[in-house]
């Protein structure tokens, strides 16, 4: 099982974007827009594909998207971060 996962400190309407690759072809997509209205707050966006079998060659990646318009940290510690 493999699954994915951000939180990022959010402003009103924007969208961000978690996708899981499996040798460089979308495997999964978790799509979350802030709500009108909410102000300021820390989203999580996680992806929970169903199992996926890797054979040896294979490799995964995890890319995240923020659609603001600029830079965002993602929110968490070293502990929580790979």
């Amino acid at each position: 099982m493999f699954s994915a996962g951000i939180e990022v400190t959010a402003n009103v309407g924007e969208t961000y974007l978690l996708t899981i690759y499996k040798n460089g072809s979308e495997w999964k997509r978790g799509t979350k827009t802030t709500l009108a209205g909410s102000g300021v707050s820390t989203i999580e966006l996680n992806v929970s594909p169903p199992p996926m079998l890797l054979a040896v060659g294979d490799y995964v990646e995890v890319w995240g998207y923020n659609g603001s318009g600029g830079s965002k940290a993602v929110t968490g510690t070293q502990a929580v971060s790979y």
